[in-house]
């Protein structure tokens, strides 16, 4: 079947696709679905663009999210998700209890329903409270209509945790101190406990300081605006990860106080992407990014046909998808990409991490600062040597929508955007192929999409260190090399291109 034969498969048709891949038994409830995180400290109201934005600026409280980087992409639609939406969809995906079999994890998560969502917020009386939960009946919502989930299970799966905000300690410093005790703990076990406090790592040091602090103040340069606003984000993002790794947990997602406008897969296909994640799988992000991000892994049949609801991103409408597959709530897959040929990229809406990179990070983080979160696990994706000194993780981009060919590099398989295709991955060798040459990544990038690709999706590696080690990256609007160049050499010294 063709790309344009494929696209022209009706509604109708991809409903019943979807409702035959449930008949198949890969579901939610066949499984464990992974917490997803909410950390909700903001007024999301009716608001356009611009004005989220500009709140969002305004506020010491959360996680600054830029969106210069992500207006271009999506932020022209999420008026229109936030304001528009569909009245809770139904679809034939919807199981019954007795079609649910016995509830086993596969993920590492016990518990009676294998079912785990952290809504992280203010937790004093006032709106950040009624918020976070109408955040909780949306989630309780969507997996017991959707996800053949009993009202117990649903409502079980469901806790609400406070969040940090280091201009208000003491109050909620407990959220802050307990997210970092283990770390603190080895960073001075690895010091022999002999470390003056100002040779803590970031945020390790600043709890640490107001610990021993009486009044458990934050003080000094990062506990002050608009420092504070990224610790209290890195901090918050730090306890998700500690309470999920201590309850078992080997998948989970974390959404920001945005993050379901912004998340690109639903949590009803939360849990199959876990199960289809490559073994070295750190984290994965779960934005609309609408330029490659690197090499396309595979593709698998999507629960969520039809129930995206109000305030998602479900019926917005991007300009970097295939023609007539430009909304998730008309998808029938979820498609999986690399994350390690991505530059200048700010946010942390939603995320899934796995176990694996959550001990990775928190091992990392006894003996190096770190940073605004967006900031070093962007970093973290890109950075290729054999240096310990320097975060590296094996990151993945997962999206409903797929990003249209004429915008990625790589190889793109010609089964890429036909419907009719189920679960299926590019074979292993080339994923490795690409992951190495990118001078034909950029190269077959460009026969596909000319000066769009050269524009907004090349990828320019850089090393400050002159070798073959990769730890920046060069924006491809402001290209100094010809991209389509298949003599090119990369990395590219960043010493002679600042």
């Amino acid at each position: 079947m063709s790309d344009k034969d494929a696209q022209s498969i009706s509604r109708g048709e991809r409903s019943n696709l979807l409702a035959r891949n449930a008949a198949n038994g890969r579901n939610a409830a066949n499984g464990v679905v992974e917490g997803v995180a909410i950390i909700l400290d903001e007024e999301r109201g009716e608001t356009d663009v611009s004005e989220r934005s500009r709140a969002r600026k305004s506020t010491s409280r959360g996680c600054l999210v830029s969106v210069a980087l992500m207006a271009c992409a999506v932020g022209a639609v999420m008026a229109v998700a936030s304001r528009g939406g569909v009245d809770d969809a139904r679809t034939s995906a919807s199981l019954s209890a007795r079609d649910r079999g016995g509830w086993k994890s596969t993920l590492g998560i016990s518990g009676a329903t294998g079912v785990r969502t952290y809504i992280i917020a203010d937790t004093s009386p006032g709106d950040e409270m009624e918020r976070s939960r109408k955040a909780r009946d949306y989630v309780f919502n969507l997996f017991k209509t959707h996800g053949g989930l009993s009202d117990a299970e649903a409502r079980n799966a469901v806790e609400i945790s406070s969040a940090t905000f280091p201009s208000r300690w003491p109050d909620t410093f407990e959220t802050a101190r307990s997210a970092t005790h283990d770390v603190l703990a080895g960073a001075l076990a690895a010091s022999e406990a002999n470390v003056p406090k100002h040779e803590l790592p970031y945020p390790i040091r600043q709890v640490h300081e107001a610990q021993l602090n009486p009044q458990h103040r934050c003080v000094g340069k990062k506990c002050k605006s608009p420092h504070n606003h990224h610790l209290g984000c890195l901090l918050s993002h730090m306890s998700v990860w500690k309470k999920a790794i201590s309850r078992g947990e080997d998948r989970f997602a974390v959404w920001e106080q945005d993050g379901m406008g912004f998340a690109s897969v639903s949590p009803l296909d939360y849990t199959e992407l876990g199960r289809q994640l490559p073994r070295d799988a750190d984290m994965v992000w779960l934005l609309p990014i609408g330029r490659s991000t690197g090499q396309f892994v595979k593709k698998f049949r999507s629960r969520a046909f039809g129930t995206w609801g109000k305030g998602t991103w479900g019926r917005a409408k991007t300009d970097w998808s295939p023609e007539s597959m430009h909304t998730a709530m008309n998808s029938t897959h979820v498609y999986l990409y690399k994350w390690n040929k991505m530059c200048s990229w700010a946010g942390t809406a939603a995320l899934m991490f796995t176990k694996q990179g959550v001990d990775k990070l928190l091992r990392y983080s006894t003996e190096h600062s770190l940073d605004m979160i967006d900031a070093f696990l962007l970093g973290g994706c890109i950075h290729k040597s054999g240096k310990t000194s320097r975060l590296s993780l094996n990151c993945y981009h997962a999206s409903s929508v797929p990003t249209k060919k004429e915008l990625l590099g790589g190889i793109v398989p010609d089964w890429y955007t036909d419907e009719t295709v189920g679960d299926r991955a590019l074979p292993q060798e080339q994923v490795d192929a690409m992951d190495r040459d990118y001078a034909k990544f950029n190269l077959l990038g460009c026969q596909r999409g000319g000066d769009e690709f050269k524009s907004k999706s090349a990828w320019i590696p850089t090393s400050w260190a002159g070798d073959d080690s990769t730890d920046s990256c060069l924006p491809p609007w402001n290209a100094p090399v010809d991209v389509c160049d298949a003599s090119m050499k990369y990395p590219l010294d960043r010493h002679k291109y600042s």
